[in-house]
């Protein structure tokens, strides 16, 4: 009865009830939308609300992730992925397709899908010169020097971390020094080059305590 009464609606008739039922459930769960995610990427993308549909799309998401549903979560991204290409063309559209797809590598690297991996990074390459953002330039290296380093290419991983490091020394930006020098320890460490691997965690710790970081100095000290 339901889908008969659904199929006789006009399809304005039924974006426009999507759209009333994802304005509904945000109102009603005001302040604890987590339990509704995937209602609300359901009624938004039904809605052809496009950027709603990829928002919750991402964050439900990062909800499975949480809970070690990354299969799911992958699916969900693929889902956000091309809801995203329905937005306007421009910048904006770029850097969030790109944190999608870096958000499906991350989690294909947890499900050792490799090949899958490299695909999601080239198509990050490829969108990275719309955007002239070096930032997620300098993350992609990384993910992309991790790739090479856990498939034991350790010339192309140093390369892509040295470039990294260099964008981030010359943003000043210590967090993401930081983040590369934790992936050259990495890679140092997997070389056996383990003077150098030291040298760079000390690196990070140095910063950890620059930015009075208790947490970051734990973890680094744990590699160290």
């Amino acid at each position: 009865t339901q889908e008969v009464a659904y199929d006789s609606l006009l399809l304005r008739q039924r974006k426009a009830l999507h759209q009333a039922a994802g304005l509904a459930i945000e109102e009603i769960y005001d302040g604890r939308l987590e339990e509704q995610l995937e209602l609300l990427t359901f009624h938004y993308s039904r809605a052809e609300n496009w950027a709603k549909a990829v928002t919750y799309g991402r964050e439900a998401a990062e909800k499975a992730s949480r809970l070690g549903r990354f299969a799911e979560a992958v699916a969900m991204l693929e889902q956000a992925e091309a809801w995203s290409s329905k937005l306007e063309h421009g910048t904006e559209r770029d850097q969030q397709t790109i944190q999608i797809l870096l958000a499906q590598e991350r989690h294909c690297e947890t499900l050792g899908m490799r090949e899958r991996q490299q695909a999601l990074i080239d198509r990050v390459f490829s969108l990275l010169p719309s955007t002239a953002d070096q930032s997620l330039l300098a993350e992609t290296l990384v993910r992309q020097a991790e790739l090479r380093t856990l498939l034991g290419h350790f010339d192309e991983a140093e390369a892509a971390l040295d470039r990294a490091l260099s964008i981030r020394r010359a943003q000043s930006d210590l967090k993401g020094e930081r983040v590369v020098l934790r992936t050259m320890g990495f890679l140092h460490w997997r070389q056996g080059r383990y003077e150098d691997a030291v040298a760079c965690v000390k690196t990070a710790q140095s910063i950890d305590l620059n930015q009075n970081d208790s947490n970051a100095y734990a973890k680094d000290l744990t590699s160290l």
